[in-house]
């Protein structure tokens, strides 16, 4: 007899599905960093057409876990636009070139967010790392950056994906995050690294060994939307 399914991923959320995800996210930045939404609205609307989300449900159909993918697009790649400006302001595409990264064909890791007092809240952040490393399997992408606090930084490297800093950056105070540090690394080189030095922590992100209890995706294909309905907020938080 299989394990019971106790939480659901969903990728590339669309409609009541991609509204809880955005304020799950919303919730939990507003909790640990006092984004506002208003805040939150005016940093990503030139990148909603360009994000993706994948969210975790409980069995409830409540989200409680969200994270958001950004592809480059119009606006640009945000990592990469955010540190041209203040505290860093440096060329962030010719600092992300300087060490051979494919800018038009990056994704920025822009949020990892799990609901304050979720149960198994570190299952659920390797989970969303894994729906991470599939979608970039599949969409054969290999770049990613990121600006990430202390605390996201020291998880990443004790789970063996240790990352690099942007060239030209430094961590610094930035939007609520103390010691943001703008990141980057390659996937197949931090996959490698992890599979040699961390098998067990590549055995659940790479391969999803140990998600059990979730309920995965048919695919993590970017052209196969989620729609089915679920029980989700009635709206956007609204947080003054």
């Amino acid at each position: 007899m299989g394990t019971p399914v106790r939480y659901r991923m969903h990728f590339n959320p669309t409609g009541e599905l991609r509204a809880a995800a955005w304020e799950c996210e919303a919730s939990v930045f507003y909790d640990e960093y006092h984004n506002t939404t208003e805040e939150w609205r005016d940093e990503y609307e030139p990148y909603e057409s360009a994000s993706f989300f994948t969210s975790i449900t409980d069995l409830d159909g409540r989200t409680i876990a969200a994270s958001r993918i950004i592809q480059t697009g119009p606006a640009g790649n945000k990592t990469l636009v955010d540190i041209s400006h203040k505290p860093w302001e440096v060329d962030g595409v010719r600092s992300a070139r300087s060490v051979g990264i494919d800018v038009e064909n990056s994704w920025d890791i822009a949020t990892l967010a799990v609901r304050k007092g979720a149960a198994r809240s570190g299952y659920l952040t390797l989970a969303l790392l894994h729906g991470m490393i599939q979608a970039s399997f599949v969409s054969r992408v290999d770049w990613v950056t990121m600006i990430l606090d202390a605390r996201a930084r020291r998880l990443l490297h004790a789970i063996g994906l240790p990352n690099n800093i942007l060239p030209g950056t430094r961590p610094a105070s930035y939007a609520g995050l103390s010691g943001a540090t703008p990141a980057w690394a390659n996937l197949s080189v931090m996959l490698d690294n992890q599979r040699r030095m961390n098998p067990e922590g590549y055995r659940l992100v790479a391969q999803g060994v140990g998600l059990d209890d979730m309920e995965l995706p048919s695919s993590f294909d970017l052209g196969a939307a989620v729609t089915e309905p679920v029980r989700s907020p009635s709206g956007v938080l609204e947080v003054a």
